[in-house]
């Protein structure tokens, strides 16, 4: 078995086959099926006529010329010259009638197809002719102005060329040739040629493309919630297929629209049939899958609560609870979606943004979530008052012992500096009673601050030894 031949470069399948090209095709095609027919018809009139004039010479010149005989000559010999050719002639209608039943039949087109032209141009094509003659005998073009054109009933889908395809800006056509890939073609000049043998498999559109779903996975611990997901995805292109096609406003590039549309899976439409999805099903796809494993991952309070990070971000944001998990739900689906971004860009594809514009936990799953989180934020409230009141006693009492501290290291200062001479005895003997009965109280001890212990004792050692 003979090996595939090799895809051309990606550079050249705009202009991989030409109009010109294809016109001398047509002639050597024509000139193979239509010479073998025209000379076997020559050498058969030939033989006819040198027949009939050898064995029947004298009774085919009349003898006697009147109307009736000279009419009953001509015809004899125009029979003898274009029988065969009338022949040949029936013979071509019936082939072509019959080409046409058996393309009807297999390919089955709208009624109102005219099947005769498309065969005859298949067959015979258009012939290489001088201008200005070219402008007037030339393919029929095929205008491709928006993905859903052309139709799928149309000829360039199900036949085929030869055509010159009209491609607008942001389109682009994946081309096959006999059931396997040939070429991606797209906007820009030259115009590309539908080749005899290629025909149009799918019509890409380059621009953005948006859509909006609803999807319903199932959490960790067994909870079906319903996810709005909108999704904004378009065709991948290399930063040098965007430099290329800088003149167009949306970037052509013909490897990742191939990749993409050969990313098509076989799928199942609601009424059981099979179907083949295109590259924009395939993006979306991979987006819900993503959303999918991502929920089925984690429980429905992980799905809901923010980090520090995600909670500083959303503390300006929506204080109502179900906004506030929209949002939360959507940071962590984008976080997901840009981890995979790579991955969708070895399959031709690239994710513009993904918003969760709406989540839908069951009815009685939300109200008893809400009252869950009721009592945690009334206990974390709590928690955070009792934190408050027990700083703000600490702070209120270590000022207390600082200024007593301050207050006593003054009086120990000042008495250091003072004449024990002229301190009187009552006041020392007071003062030298008082701190002692502070120190000693067991009701009051607790009450002074622990660094005002070191300045009473000195305080009291002074007065007692020094006084």
């Amino acid at each position: 078995m003979t090996a595939p031949n090799p895809l051309p470069d990606a550079s050249k399948w705009q202009q991989l086959y030409s109009s010109s090209d294809s016109r001398w095709k047509d002639l050597e095609r024509i000139g193979t099926l239509l010479m073998p027919i025209i000379v076997l018809a020559v050498v058969a009139i030939t033989y006819v006529f040198a027949g009939y004039a050898r064995f029947y010479s004298e009774s085919l010149i009349p003898q006697r010329w009147t109307w009736f005989s000279t009419a009953l000559y001509i015809f004899e010999f125009l029979f003898i010259i274009f029988a065969p050719l009338l022949a040949v002639g029936l013979g071509l209608f019936f082939i072509l009638k019959q080409a046409s039943a058996f393309m009807r039949s297999f390919y089955q087109p709208v009624e109102d197809e005219k099947l005769s032209g498309l065969i005859q141009r298949r067959l015979l094509g258009v012939l290489p002719v001088p201008p200005p003659l070219d402008n007037i005998f030339k393919y029929p073009p095929v205008v491709i102005q928006k993905p859903s054109s052309p139709a799928e009933t149309h000829w360039s889908r199900w036949l085929g060329g030869p055509a010159t395809l009209i491609i607008y800006d942001g389109i682009a056509l994946y081309l096959e040739r006999g059931n396997q890939f040939s070429r991606v073609v797209g906007p820009g000049l030259p115009m590309p040629f539908l080749e005899q043998h290629e025909r149009i498999k799918e019509v890409v559109d380059l621009r953005p493309q948006t859509k909006i779903d609803t999807i319903k996975p199932w959490t960790k611990d067994g909870i079906r919630i319903e996810i709005k997901v909108r999704a904004e995805f378009q065709i991948n292109a290399s930063p040098e297929a965007i430099a290329q096609s800088s003149k167009f406003m949306f970037p052509f590039d013909p490897v990742a629209v191939k990749t993409a549309v050969e990313r098509i899976t076989v799928k199942v439409n609601p009424k059981g049939e099979l179907y083949e999805g295109t590259w924009s099903e395939g993006a979306w796809g991979t987006i819900t899958g993503i959303i999918n494993a991502y929920v089925t991952g984690h429980s429905l309070d992980e799905l809901f609560v923010a980090s520090s990070t995600e909670q500083n971000a959303i503390n300006n944001g929506p204080e109502n609870s179900e906004a506030r998990d929209v949002v939360v739900v959507s940071q962590k689906i984008r976080e997901e979606i840009q981890k995979a971004e790579k991955n969708l860009a070895q399959n031709g594809m690239k994710v513009l943004a993904v918003h969760i514009a709406d989540v839908k936990v069951p009815k009685e799953v939300q109200q008893l979530r809400g009252k869950y989180w009721v009592s945690e934020k009334d206990r974390v409230a709590s928690k955070r008052n009792s934190r408050a009141e027990a700083d703000r006693i600490r702070i209120r009492e270590r000022a207390h012992a600082e200024a007593q501290r301050t207050m006593l290291s003054a009086i120990t200062q000042r008495l250091e500096k003072m004449d024990p001479d002229n301190l009187t005895e009552p006041l020392i003997l007071s003062l030298s009673g008082l701190i002692d009965q502070g120190l000693d109280d067991p009701i009051i001890r607790p009450l002074i601050a622990k660094e005002s212990f070191a300045v009473l004792e000195r305080v009291r050692r002074m007065l007692k030894d020094g006084f």
